[in-house]
């Protein structure tokens, strides 16, 4: 009997120990996530006053590099030499914003969202086969990747010295897609080579185009656009972090993300939608009310459904987080990855709600 009763005084101890640590651990990313924050109203503070979206065009394409140099660090995706067939895409969907933004198109944002896919598609395809064929010479893949580099520069030059839009190369670098598609199929045969040609492919579109068409959101809505975007996308990942440690009980989606609970699901479900009638109401948005609580209904499913693709992403490469280059808030996909799903999902969807 002394000995049990010596014993419970510690097990309730024990007990109650992971308490302060949750804890901690929560106030130690709401203040890092409120110096994120921070950081991001000061680049939007930036961009307006340049008068375009250029800053923001930078940020996003760098923002956009680090995710891409994660990614190829990211457990099995780790010495697949990534890196090198990543970086030709990411220049040039971010040449194409860039000259979207010294001429405004007449085309809609679905072209030129569409234009970006298809540049980041072929030149992805592209590298990947080229760079396959040179596996064992690491200079010569370097010095590559450089020339193409170069050659984008010089092609986007040209186009701009003759007076030709982005959209005017639409066809070819459609064609240029099929093509670069058809020759590392054919080059890859195995199904294994093929899956890495998927993975190539997949990463340059999915984190290739989304951050640096943020200059596009910037360009058709103005900053006050990239906010409430911005917003959107991230206030129910705040709902539902706090709403789900708080009342979160059960799991709906235990083997791709254990950490997301059905109750914060839902409220960041609700958030969205009562910012997007919020921001509507404010003038942010132009928009009606109900139409304002519709942008913030899909870019809340959108938001969801990118945090999900990337905890897909992370239990297939067999990591927790992307990385620890953003102590409490994980890496840099972490933060980013809910806008990876919204933006498309914006300049597809606002055009049919928002006002020009």
């Amino acid at each position: 009997m002394a000995g049990s009763t010596q014993q419970e005084p510690e097990k309730s101890a024990s007990a109650a120990a992971p308490l302060p640590s949750k804890r901690a651990r929560i106030l130690k990313r709401t203040l890092f996530g409120t110096g994120l924050g921070v950081a991001c109203a000061a680049i939007l503070w930036f961009t307006n006053r340049f008068g375009d979206a250029t800053p923001l065009l930078i940020v996003g394409s760098f923002v956009a590099l680090l995710g891409m140099i994660e990614a190829s660090l990211m457990g099995t995706l780790f010495l697949r030499a990534l890196p090198v067939i990543l970086i030709v895409p990411l220049v040039g969907v971010t040449l194409v914003e860039f000259a979207c933004i010294q001429r405004p198109p007449s085309e809609g944002p679905w072209a030129q969202l569409a234009l970006e896919i298809l540049v980041a598609i072929s030149l992805a395809a592209l590298v990947h086969a080229l760079t396959r064929g040179l596996a064992r010479f690491k200079l010569a893949r370097q010095l590559l990747i450089l020339a193409l580099c170069a050659v984008l520069v010089g092609a986007f030059g040209w186009l701009d010295e003759h007076d030709m839009r982005p959209f005017d190369v639409l066809p070819v670098f459609g064609g240029l897609a099929g093509l670069a598609l058809l020759v590392a199929s054919v080059v890859d045969r195995s199904p294994q080579k093929r899956l890495d040609l998927a993975i190539s492919v997949g990463l340059a579109v999915w984190i290739g185009v989304p951050l640096p068409a943020l200059a596009q959101i910037d360009r058709l809505w103005g900053v006050s656009g990239v906010v409430s975007l911005i917003l959107l996308s991230k206030i129910g990942d705040v709902a539902g972090y706090y709403v789900g440690n708080a009342i979160g009980r059960s799991h709906p989606f235990p083997s791709l993300s254990p950490g997301k609970t059905t109750a914060g699901c839902v409220s960041s479900f609700i958030a969205g939608v009562a910012m997007g009638a919020g921001l509507a109401w404010m003038d942010m948005l132009p928009a009606t009310i109900l139409n304002g609580a519709l942008v913030g209904a899909f870019i809340n499913i959108a938001s969801q459904a990118g945090d999900l693709f990337e905890s897909w992403v992370k239990r297939r490469t067999r990591v927790k987080d992307s990385s620890s280059w953003l102590g409490p808030s994980g890496g840099v996909l972490d933060v980013v990855d809910s806008l990876l799903f919204s933006v498309p999902t914006a300049l597809v969807v606002w055009p049919l709600f928002l006002s020009a």
